[in-house]
């Protein structure tokens, strides 16, 4: 059905949700815009759901929603959840400390419309801080989901390319349609005591998989709250060792859509090759530290993302391939 489904995927949110809430019930949409808001309760422990029933209940009169739970823990399990309880074939996935511009949800829905090839399209989180902007954040402030996902607005053109999955909205039904069939992904993406990542990129990876593009629009803007704790040095070190920890699991997708129709032995030369290179990167960099050649704020950072890497490449080798093996047969085969 023609429509957009605004999906929030929380945790323990009750603290977080009362702007991200009201910024999508005051939303400005045109009468005809058909829309829904689904919250997806991911094993919350803190009353997040009550706290939702209650406050929709008294502010959302005037459109569709409800509370579904998720018991797996995992962003991408509580994604899927939302996904699949969606009824429009455009799903905006808003995390639980976004607060959207007024009129995010109708120029999404407009763009989508507009331009059928695309499969992904993401927006841009403005941080909004609760403490003091720490002196690295703009040399690193990437990987907290906000700023430019691209030199300009449209197509990104890399390939593979991605976007982050806070204010991104996802084409619903070619999706829907590979889990219904069995597809099964291989990231978890961040749950309760980790911060490993890559749940939004693997669903970047499988719609250019099924023929569709990227976007990127830095017109869809968003605060993303940035509370005192994600703002000190060691979290920011964690968040990077998540991100670098599943480089390895989602090397199947890019190997095919750069080699299009490669083989089991092409992808486990390219795995193995990317194992190597990750073995030196680490070995050179920590001669180079053994020399008292980097400040310490760049020894810790390459420190953590590249050991994580290696780590990555060395101890995913049997799953990588097999989730290859699943690509291949969905991607490649279906295609002969």
């Amino acid at each position: 059905m023609s429509g957009i489904s605004v999906v929030i995927c929380t945790y323990n949110g009750k603290s977080r949700l009362n702007e991200t809430l009201h910024s999508i019930v005051t939303q400005k949409v045109n009468p005809g815009l058909l829309w829904e808001l689904i919250v997806v309760d991911n094993a919350s422990v803190d009353g997040t759901d009550e706290f939702v029933q209650n406050l929709l209940s008294i502010n959302a009169s005037h459109l569709t929603w409800k509370v579904v739970n998720e018991s797996q823990q995992g962003l991408n399990y509580a994604r899927t959840k939302g996904l699949k309880s969606a009824q429009y074939n455009y799903v905006l996935f808003c995390d639980d400390d976004n607060i959207l511009d007024a009129n995010y949800l109708q120029f999404a829905f407009d763009l989508v419309q507009k331009y059928p090839s695309i499969g992904v399209l993401g927006g841009h989180g403005i941080p909004l801080f609760e403490g003091a902007k720490p002196e690295w954040w703009n040399r690193y402030c990437h990987s907290y989901a906000v700023g430019a996902q691209a030199d300009a607005d449209g197509k990104i053109q890399e390939i593979p390319a991605e976007v982050y999955g806070a204010g991104a909205i996802v084409r619903r039904l070619p999706l829907l349609n590979l889990f219904d069939n069995g597809f099964q992904t291989i990231m978890t993406d961040r749950k309760k005591g980790s911060l490993v990542s890559g749940g939004d990129v693997e669903w970047c990876y499988l719609l250019q998989l099924l023929g569709y593009e990227i976007w990127y629009s830095s017109k869809l803007q968003f605060q993303h709250t940035m509370p005192t704790n994600r703002l000190e040095w060691a979290y920011y070190l964690k968040l990077k060792e998540g991100i670098a920890s599943g480089v390895a699991l989602l090397s199947g997708y890019e190997f095919i859509l750069k080699n299009k129709r490669g083989g089991v032995a092409g992808y486990v030369f390219f795995y193995g090759k990317r194992f190597l290179r990750s073995f030196i990167a680490l070995s050179v960099f920590r001669l180079k530290m053994s020399l008292n050649k980097y400040y310490a704020e760049t020894a810790d950072l390459g420190s953590v993302t590249l050991t994580a890497k290696y780590k990555s490449y060395q101890l995913n080798v049997k799953r990588a391939v097999k989730h290859y093996l699943q690509l291949k047969n969905s991607f490649i085969q279906s295609q002969r």
